[in-house]
């Protein structure tokens, strides 16, 4: 325990010591290198620490820290054990390319708010944005979508005498809510009234869609322009036949998807074997 008490206090939180820093910046890189989905492996890091960093930063220390320490050097460190949570996920946002197109599309966006009406006070009342004589008024449409499964359950419930309920393993069956909004009615959908006058156009615009291997397959992008072309559109026109909507969608890979016909050098085939895309 001495030995590993002398190993722990090398690494600081303000090391003074060059062989400190060393060994806290070497540490520092392991966790920015090493931390996955499932977080930090407290023994994958006892490991590097008492088979590299130690013999590299301390010549002849034999000894080797437990995890009792380990735990302490994360905690020093600035790693905590917490449970987890799916949290906001960030990349790239400061890329130079990414900063400057995000000025571009910001200027868009203002001039297109020119023309799309505001809400106001507690009965939001429509104030209708001023326009010229050839422009359509516009409508905000946005999208998103959200997936529940068989086993959902609260994380923190009430339990009598400690006696926690049983809960089948696994998340089982999902489906999968696919929904666009507007600022005009919420949830865009047909009304009573909209519906006897325009019988041939589908009452709403949310899509059920069940995932899986043995169920619908994967949601993918061929899935979301059926439900714009099929569903949105039709009742976007029926219920504002004098706007133009404008969608905004999140940033999703399916979202990004090509055209089945586009030139990309991943879909071309090495050899002259097999099948040839069409592109």
């Amino acid at each position: 325990m001495k030995a590993s008490n002398e190993a722990a206090y090398v690494v600081c939180i303000s090391p003074k010591q060059y062989t400190s820093q060393k060994i806290y910046f070497l540490c520092k890189e392991w966790i920015c290198k090493e931390s996955e989905a499932n977080g930090i492996s407290p023994t994958g890091f006892i490991q590097y620490v008492n088979d590299y960093i130690l013999p590299e930063c301390i010549g002849g220390f034999q000894k080797k820290i437990c995890l009792q320490i380990v735990e302490r050097w994360l905690d020093i460190l600035g790693c905590k054990c917490r449970e987890y949570k799916k949290r906001i996920y960030f990349d790239g946002h400061e890329r130079e390319d990414v900063v400057v197109y995000r000025s571009v599309f910001l200027d868009r966006l203002r001039t297109l708010e020119q023309r799309i009406a505001i809400y106001e006070g507690e009965s939001m009342i429509k104030v209708l944005s001023v326009l010229n004589k050839e422009e359509q008024e516009l409508v905000f449409v946005t999208h998103d979508k959200c997936i529940f499964y068989s086993n959902n359950g609260k994380k923190r419930i009430w339990v009598h005498d400690d006696e926690m309920p049983l809960r089948k393993k696994g998340n089982r069956r999902s489906i999968m809510v696919s929904k666009f909004l507007t600022e005009e009615c919420g949830q865009l959908k047909l009304t009573d009234e909209e519906i006897e006058m325009y019988p041939d156009v589908l009452a709403e615009a949310r899509c059920y869609f069940m995932p899986g291997k043995n169920q619908e397959s994967y949601w993918m992008v061929d899935h979301l322009l059926d439900q714009i072309r099929n569903k949105v559109i039709p009742i976007f026109e029926a219920k504002f036949p004098n706007a133009t909507a404008v969608f905004a969608f999140d940033n999703s890979t399916n979202h990004a998807a090509y055209a089945k016909d586009i030139f990309i050098t991943s879909r071309i085939n090495l050899g002259s074997e097999g099948n040839q895309p069409v592109m």
